[in-house]
């Protein structure tokens, strides 16, 4: 007897994010955040590199949705994007009702956190009935992702799910 793979794979966690890039719309964010804690670009043929040598990221994104509070990047603004935070406020709290069906939520940024009411420290676990957890966002103009000691505690934290 042989065991088929599924045709989709189920999705476990939820990624919210602010919204598609600029340049790199169709790039995953869950694929991008793994790629930050590992200090590797996210290239094509990352999902193979992941696979084969960073199993436990390969299974995180697996298991990871990824959708945006916005539906198209809003702009630039400064070093990053035009956030409009009421439009994001009012989509969150859509998105909030859907929480039960993962085993845990991650909120990419802290800009993505204050439109879901949450204040919390990166990787801090927030108390509901679904695990809400604060990750720091994967953009390159994050400047927390330039201590490796900071990519180190992100991968720890992701290869636990």
């Amino acid at each position: 007897m042989t065991l088929e793979m599924p045709k989709v794979w189920p999705a476990r966690y939820l990624l919210v994010g602010e919204a598609p890039s600029k340049n790199h719309g169709k790039r995953n964010l869950d694929v991008c955040l793994a790629c930050r804690a590992l200090n590797i670009r996210p290239v094509p043929g990352t999902m193979g590199k992941l696979r084969t040598q960073y199993p436990k990221m390969f299974k995180f994104t697996m298991a990871t949705k990824h959708i945006n509070l916005l539906d198209e990047w809003p702009g630039s603004s400064g070093k990053g994007s035009a956030f409009p935070i009421k439009d994001a406020m009012f989509t969150a709290a859509t998105f909030r009702l859907g929480f039960k069906q993962y085993d845990a939520v991650f909120l990419a940024g802290k800009r993505v956190a204050k439109a879901f009411g949450v204040e919390a420290e990166y990787f801090d676990k927030v108390e509901g009935d679904t695990p809400i957890y604060v990750v720091p966002h994967p953009s390159g103009i994050n400047t927390w992702w330039n201590d490796p000691c900071n990519r180190e505690r992100a991968r720890q934290f992701l290869e636990k799910f």
